[in-house]
């Protein structure tokens, strides 16, 4: 996104939006001041409805050749500024879609995009939501050998010389790098297995290690091995595919000392379900269960200059397979904790990769917080859905920050109990420590949690975000494609930027 001074802008579409019952006067005040000619849609019937569009054509003497009219909806039912910034988040996403499928080459925003006055808050906020929601919005995946679809247009603010301020530039530029970082992890996740493998994933971090400063370490089969990772190593030892445990640490200056926030994510690039194999039916969407290693990697390229605290970025990245080597339902192993873990089904593989590496970055690094992110359990998306990421932590004002940070970026979570004298025992194993399912088929999300919390030390702050329901969307929306999302990027990265820095 790009900007451009009033009066040299020749872009083929500018961008609008409105609220639900200020049509009329706003429309007014456009056919007065930019010589609207006429509309192919009958605007008596629009009434800026959320996600309603019309478009208008300019006339000869008008400045504009198009105006494309975004609804927002109902003011009332946008009561917040969160809200508010979400509502445009998300028109912004349906314009520049609309605008790519008309073919138009340009598309603008200019200062002042509403057509009445509305919430006085911080301008430059939505114009960060406007350019990443820009990036967003205009996502495509294919790999289809040749392109169907229009390319994207170019995007555009357009305002006064004097408005094009440092911190408007900045704005611009911090809100086009998170788009650019989720689509990242959006390809990540969309390409299949047999090109995403974990030593893909080994030298994506590599790159983003060598572009941004960052330290990397990666453990390969027989280091994890000989480490005592055998949870880990179990998952993996079915396929020949070589997992790798990678380790990306970022240090701001004179913050060596400093403990970091962990971040995990698990990375399977496949999962079959191992000797527990899945049903065939929707099994390659498991193409997409390395979402959590994909958005910590993601937030890997934003950190740089953007965080203020060291932050160790660790991916559990394995495949999981049926073979002749798989590890067998009833097999009892030794994690890098001690804790002996009987597998009773290998399709509950996540919390065993992550199990050993949370053991492992809390003993090399001793952080203050640890989060993992994962695409955990079916029982998550059948409790929330599509739209809220299951957040698990005993810790009620950590379970504050990440609700807010949720607010803020529009990716929002919703608390789940996490109740060790409650669940502990269906955890529990009559001959192990621990089993790696419950002993029913209810609180599947709880009991996962739970079974990584038996993980974490003593005074380490932790959360665990389940995002088996998030990651990945069935269902087109504004923001994506019915396919993955990068969620919960936005909101890790408000956490680590905006909350946390400011507590």
């Amino acid at each position: 996104m790009e900007f451009r001074e009033l009066g040299t802008q020749n872009g083929e579409a500018h961008i609008i939006f409105t609220f639900e019952g200020t049509v009329e006067q706003g429309l007014k005040k456009l056919q007065d001041t930019l010589f609207i000619g006429e509309s192919p849609y009958p605007l008596e019937y629009y009434k800026g409805k959320k996600g309603e569009i019309a478009e208008l054509f300019g006339t000869k003497e008008s400045p504009l050749h198009r105006i494309i009219i975004v609804g927002l909806g109902k003011k009332e039912n946008i009561p917040t500024w969160n809200d508010f910034r979400q509502a445009i988040r998300e028109a912004t996403g349906r314009a520049v879609r609309y605008a790519r499928t008309k073919g138009y080459k340009e598309a603008v925003f200019t200062q002042g995009f509403l057509l009445e006055d509305s919430f006085q808050e911080d301008s430059y906020q939505l114009y960060y939501d406007i350019a990443y929601a820009s990036e967003v919005g205009l996502y495509q995946f294919s790999m289809k050998s040749t392109q169907e679809e229009n390319a994207n247009p170019k995007i555009y603010l357009c305002g006064s010389k004097e408005s094009h301020t440092d911190a408007l530039k900045q704005a611009l530029a911090r809100g086009r790098r998170l788009g650019k970082a989720s689509s990242f992890v959006r390809d990540l996740v969309n390409t299949p297995a047999n090109i995403v493998t974990p030593q893909y994933l080994l030298e994506k971090a590599q790159d983003i290690a060598k572009e941004h400063n960052l330290q990397i370490t990666a453990l390969n089969r027989k280091e994890i091995k000989e480490k005592g990772m055998n949870a880990f190593s179990a998952v993996a030892q079915g396929s020949e595919t070589e997992p790798y445990c990678i380790l990306l640490e970022y240090t701001p200056q004179a913050k060596e000392k400093e403990q970091p926030i962990a971040i995990v994510g698990k990375g399977l690039v496949f999962d079959s379900g191992g000797i527990s194999i899945k049903p065939s039916s929707n099994m390659h969407e498991m193409k997409g269960d390395m979402a959590g290693a994909a958005t910590a990697l993601g937030l890997a390229t934003l950190l740089s200059g953007e965080c203020s605290q060291r932050v160790v970025i660790a991916l559990a990245c394995a495949e999981n397979m049926p073979s002749g080597t798989a590890t067998r339902p009833g097999d009892i192993v030794t994690t890098l904790s001690g804790k002996t873990v009987e597998i009773l089904n290998t399709d509950a593989e996540g919390r065993l990769v992550l199990c050993d590496t949370l053991t492992y970055v809390q003993n090399e690094y001793n952080p203050s917080t640890v989060i993992d992110m994962a695409t955990l359990t079916g029982a998550c998306v059948m409790a929330l859905g599509e739209e809220l990421t299951g957040l698990f932590t005993d810790d009620d004002a950590f379970a504050t920050m990440i609700t807010e940070a949720g607010h803020i970026s529009g990716q929002q979570v919703w608390r789940l109990p996490m109740m060790q004298d409650m669940f502990i025992e269906d955890i529990t194993s009559p001959i192990a420590d621990l089993q790696n399912i419950g002993k029913s088929r209810y609180a599947g999300a709880t009991t996962a949690a739970l079974f990584l919390k038996q993980f974490i030390h003593n005074n380490v702050r932790y959360a665990h975000l389940d995002i088996a329901g998030t990651a990945y969307s069935s269902v087109k929306s504004p923001l994506t494609l019915g396919s993955a999302t990068s969620a919960p990027l936005a909101m890790v990265f408000t956490l680590l930027t905006h909350v946390l820095a400011d507590k």
